[in-house]
C-alpha cells in the first residue's frame, strides 16, 4: 500500500464515478480500476458497491475511508513542513488577519523586513471563527490575529491585547455632544451590524442583550469602512472596536465616537499558531514581533524608527 493508492481511491469516493476520478487523476481508467482492486486484495475485503453507475461504499470501506482522510492530511502537512525547512531565510510568510490589524500590523512588518528583506508576506482575510482554525490546521497561515476563543487542542492561542468597543454616531444625533453614553440610551436606534458568521457580530448582539434590548437593524456590512460611511450618511449607528480609531486618524466633522460605560464592553484579541508545526526563524521571529509591540517593548522600537 503507498500514497498514491490512497490518492487514487480519495478522489474516486470523492468523484463517485470512475470515469470521472480517472479524468482528474489523468489516468486511464483500466488503470485505475486495476490499483483499487490491487488495494481491495491487500486489505482483503470489497471497499465498494458497483451495482449502479455511481459507485458507493461498503460499511468496511467507509472505516478505511475514514483513515485516509486523516492519512492524507498528514503527508500534506509533511510536505509543507519540508518546503518550509527549506526556504529558511527566505520564501513566505501567510497570516491571517482580522479588518482592525491593518492599523497596526503594517508598523511590525516594516521592522520585520529590515531583518529578512527577503521574506515575503501574505495577508489573508480570515474573519469567521470556523475560517480561521480551518486555515491553522490546514497548515494555510502560519499565524493568525484573531478575536474569536480556540477550542482546537492544537493550536496554541496568546493574549496580545484588550480594547473597548465604541459607539459611531452621525454628528447630527442628539448625543453626538456626550463624551459617554449607556448603549441601553440608543435602543431605538438604526445599527448597522455586520454579517452573519463574524465574531464581531456575535460580541455586538451579546453587547445589546446586556444592555437590556435586542438591535434594530436594516444594514448588515462585512468591513468597517462601511459601517463608517453608512454613519457618516446618517443612516444608524454601529459598534466598533477602539483601535479602528487609535491607530488611524479619521475626520470627525460628520462623524462622533463615544465611549460606552455600565459596563465598558471590550474584546480580546490574540495571537494563533498550530503548536505542531515547524515554523521558520522568521516566522517565529514575526510572531516574537506581534507580541513585544503590545507588551510596550517593541511599539516603542517601532516608534523610534519612524
Amino acid at each position: 500500500m503507498d500514497i498514491r493508492q490512497l490518492k487514487y481511491f480519495e478522489t474516486l469516493v470523492r468523484r463517485k464515478n470512475f470515469t470521472k476520478a480517472a479524468e482528474e487523476l489523468f489516468i486511464s481508467q483500466p488503470s485505475l480500476t486495476n490499483t483499487i482492486k490491487q488495494l481491495e486484495k491487500e486489505l482483503e475485503f470489497k471497499l465498494f458497491e458497483r451495482t449502479t453507475r455511481i459507485i458507493s461504499l461498503t460499511e468496511s470501506g467507509e472505516i478505511f475511508y475514514n483513515h485516509v482522510i486523516s492519512i492524507l492530511q498528514v503527508y500534506n502537512l509533511a510536505l509543507k513542513d519540508m518546503e518550509e525547512i527549506k526556504l529558511v531565510g527566505k520564501g513566505i510568510v501567510t497570516i491571517g488577519v482580522i479588518e482592525s490589524s491593518r492599523f497596526w500590523l503594517p508598523k511590525i512588518i516594516r521592522s520585520f523586513s529590515v531583518k529578512y528583506p527577503e521574506i515575503k508576506i501574505n495577508f489573508k482575510n480570515i474573519i469567521r471563527p470556523k475560517d480561521v482554525e480551518t486555515a491553522l490546521v490546514n497548515y494555510d497561515i502560519h499565524f493568525a490575529i484573531t478575536t474569536h476563543p480556540i477550542t482546537n487542542p492544537n493550536l496554541e492561542r496568546y493574549e496580545l491585547f484588550q480594547e473597548e468597543f465604541v459607539i459611531l454616531l452621525p454628528a447630527h444625533h442628539p448625543l453626538s455632544k456626550d463624551k459617554s453614553i449607556d448603549l441601553s440610551m440608543l435602543e431605538d436606534d438604526i445599527f448597522i451590524q455586520f454579517s452573519n458568521g463574524y465574531q464581531i457580530r456575535d460580541d455586538f448582539l451579546k453587547i445589546c442583550y446586556t444592555a437590556g434590548f435586542k438591535p434594530k437593524g436594516l444594514y448588515e456590512v462585512d468591513d468597517f469602512e462601511t459601517a463608517f460611511s453608512l454613519v457618516e450618511n446618517g443612516l444608524g449607528v454601529a459598534l466598533i472596536p477602539e483601535s479602528y480609531f487609535k491607530y488611524t486618524p479619521k475626520k470627525l466633522d460628520s462623524i462622533s465616537y463615544l465611549r460606552l460605560i455600565n459596563p465598558a464592553p471590550i474584546r480580546k484579541v490574540y495571537i494563533s499558531f498550530h503548536q505542531k508545526r515547524y515554523l521558520t526563524p522568521a516566522a517565529h521571529e514575526l510572531i516574537t514581533l506581534v507580541q513585544e509591540f503590545f507588551e510596550g517593548r517593541g511599539e516603542n522600537q517601532i516608534a523610534d524608527s519612524e
